[in-house]
């Protein structure tokens, strides 16, 4: 076969937008681990052949179990015999990415002998789901449609593959008549391979140009400033302001911050906030940190609004957009989780304009000052008006290290720990950057042997 060609130039430039999110804690300091999910034939006979194995015959010895599916794949009664031992038997090898000991190592293998590798693994897990509790596996469930998702990033996606959990999750979830494949997706018969580990924090480097759009990248702490100095070699900036100039809002920590005890004064003070913003004709968005106290408060509150509507990262994405749209309509209260307090742009109506613009209110306090300052900026946008309030539970607080009992609360003393545990955070990064480089220049140097 003819190698692919690089898609990387020696005079490529990356285009990053949002340059604040790539610094936070979900992106910098950690790693993208891909994966490759070949459908390989009869495969889908053997995953259903362990299961069986597993939960209707009750084996749990790891040893019996392999020798009766290398049995059964030499049986008649095994239907992809055909295909899939046109796969196993294939001669030659080849090379791939392995962790031994933590680390990601270059191996020599055969189809053969990685077949057998990851069936020991599916083994493992298939015991592991059939002996755990449900409770155990609330990270996975079936969509509307029988697709096997798993909760990733507060969202539950059918991308996110977690070893062979997905699999027999699905068979644990949907009993009986098991469907393989829906709407093109796989619920089973496919090998999860592994194939390293990126840093998010190298990839830049192999860039000799750097573009990035972001409002907030001020606010980033020293040890950060130190990384885009050491680390990308960049000495000099320039912060351009926005076309739209200075923003209309203005947060007063003051008088726009409020601290309560115990929560359910918390929830009252919010639902207090967000109803006097209603009747001024105007639009509320509140941000919870997580859809547990999204719910909590919806479940109180819900019958006291006229338009109430709730916007999470599990929300279906056409949906998604028309409550972004529905959001700065007069008198609608948007419930949302933090994630949608990132880059997403809400608009307000005429009507909301003349009457102040859309009020937002966060309801958790955030670790990382940028995540608290996109969120204020999902109003007062491109010239509009706007404001913003901060309403935060106590007990929230000292479960987040920021507050002990006996201290004055206050915005500018949090904000002061804060900064004490990020500079704390950015330390450790900096450690997990290096420990974590050499994977991922293992990973690189096995990608780009494939375009030599």
């Amino acid at each position: 076969l003819k190698k692919p060609a690089s898609q990387i130039q020696d005079n490529s430039v990356m285009l990053m937008d949002e340059v604040d999110v790539f610094f936070s804690r979900d992106y910098y300091g950690n790693g993208y681990y891909p994966v490759a999910t070949p459908e390989i034939l009869g495969l889908d006979k053997i995953q259903e052949k362990i299961w069986n194995l597993v939960r209707d015959v009750g084996l749990r010895t790891s040893q019996d179990i392999f020798s009766k599916i290398i049995t059964f794949i030499n049986t008649v009664q095994f239907e992809g015999n055909q295909g899939f031992n046109k796969f196993y038997n294939k001669p030659g090898s080849y090379n791939i990415l392995e962790y031994e000991n933590n680390v990601v190592v270059r191996k020599t293998t055969t189809n053969k002998a990685l077949f057998e590798d990851h069936l020991n693994r599916m083994i493992t897990d298939a015991i592991k789901v059939a002996v755990k509790p449900s409770s155990h596996w609330t990270d996975y469930r079936l969509n509307p449609n029988g697709l096997i998702t798993c909760k990733y990033n507060e969202r539950f996606v059918n991308f996110y593959k977690v070893r062979y959990f997905n699999v027999f999750n699905y068979f644990r979830l949907k009993k009986q008549d098991f469907v393989k494949k829906i709407d093109n997706e796989e619920n089973y018969g496919y090998l999860n391979i592994r194939c390293g580990s990126l840093s998010y924090a190298m990839l830049p480097k192999n860039f000799p140009l750097i573009l990035g759009v972001t409002g907030t990248l001020t606010t980033l702490n020293q040890h950060e400033k130190d990384a885009i100095d050491r680390l990308y070699n960049i000495r000099q900036s320039s912060v351009m302001p926005t076309f739209f100039g200075c923003s209309n809002m203005q947060f007063d920590p003051l008088e726009h911050f409020h601290a309560e005890v115990p929560e359910t004064r918390w929830m009252g003070e919010i639902f207090t906030r967000a109803h006097a913003a209603i009747a001024s004709k105007r639009a509320v968005i509140v941000f919870f940190q997580d859809e547990s106290s999204l719910e909590k408060f919806q479940s109180e509150y819900a019958g006291q609004f006229d338009r109430l509507n709730v916007l999470t990262e599990n929300t279906d994405e056409q949906k998604q957009e028309q409550l972004i749209t529905e959001a700065g309509v007069a008198k609608t209260v948007t419930l949302a989780t933090r994630g949608m307090g990132r880059g997403v742009d809400f608009k307000s109506s005429v009507s909301v304009e003349k009457n102040g613009g859309v009020h937002v209110i966060q309801t958790f306090f955030s670790l990382d000052v940028k995540e608290e300052t996109q969120i204020r900026g999902r109003t007062a946008r491109k010239d509009n008006k706007g404001s913003y309030e901060l309403i935060v539970c106590e007990e929230h607080l000292k479960q987040q290290g920021l507050f002990k009992a006996g201290e004055t609360v206050s915005y500018a003393n949090i904000d002061a720990e804060r900064t004490k545990l990020a500079l704390a955070e950015s330390k450790d990064v900096a450690e997990l950057i290096n420990k974590e480089s050499g994977d991922h220049h293992t990973t690189m140097n096995y990608l780009q042997s494939f375009f030599k």
